[in-house]
């Protein structure tokens, strides 16, 4: 079926924005919906409708290698929708945005994310990594907050950088590929984990909001990998 001017009204917002939440979304196609006269059922996310109408979407825009796909953010479970490019799961994507040495900068930060074991460092790590890529350090502060303003990029409370759902969604494989002695899956919904919980007897390592439901009923929890059998000390601890 071809895009009617809902869809494209809808794929536009996302061609320039690139992720909403999905609170940002009901609230799109609600406006989209009334903007071209469509039926609007006013659910909860709209979900029973909002599918079928992003699946449309997304049957059109497959041959061009793009995709709307859901996301999680890992910090707060909330649910995001992202644009993403499926031909190029590279950082080189943003060469058309950013100029070489700021490519060569936001690599080497998102190695150190990854490598760092928390899933972060602190904004002194990262703007000494300006050093290795020709840049002084405004110039990259600047860089970052940019990173940060387009999504790529967070700052959490502790002042540290992390990579942002937009980034993940974008760059899993990516990063799964270039840094596999790091890089993580979770056990729960096998998808890229930056920052997660992990087994301190095993390599198991899953995500906060996966956690969250797995272990809701559990009073002793204990690591999902069955040869292990751990106790889950992170959801004991809260």
């Amino acid at each position: 079926m071809a895009l009617e001017k809902a869809h494209k009204f809808f794929l536009q917002a996302f061609i320039a924005n690139g992720i909403f939440t999905a609170r940002e979304v009901h609230k799109l196609y609600r406006e989209t919906c009334e903007r071209f006269d469509r039926e609007f059922c006013d659910r909860v996310h709209n979900e029973p409708d909002l599918g079928p109408f992003v699946e449309s979407i997304n049957m059109n825009i497959k041959p061009f290698q793009l995709e709307m796909k859901k996301a999680v953010d890992e910090a707060n479970g909330v649910s995001s929708f992202v644009l993403v490019n499926t031909a190029d799961n590279s950082l080189t994507k943003l060469s058309s945005t950013y100029s070489e040495n700021e490519l060569e900068l936001f690599k080497k930060l998102v190695e150190k994310i990854v490598g760092s074991g928390t899933g972060s460092v602190s904004s002194i790590e990262a703007l000494n990594l300006s050093s290795t890529c020709k840049m002084k350090k405004p110039e990259a502060e600047s860089f970052f907050t940019n990173m940060i303003e387009h999504k790529w990029l967070k700052k959490i409370p502790d002042g540290h950088y992390a990579l942002a759902t937009r980034c993940i969604a974008e760059c899993d494989l990516y990063i799964l590929q270039q840094y596999p002695d790091d890089a993580r899956t979770c056990n729960m919904c096998c998808r890229l984990v930056i920052q997660g919980e992990s087994c301190r007897e095993c390599n198991t390592t899953i995500h906060k909001h996966c956690s969250q439901r797995y272990f809701k009923d559990e009073v002793v929890p204990v690591c999902p990998n069955q040869a292990c059998n751990a106790e889950w000390l992170h959801r004991q601890s809260r």
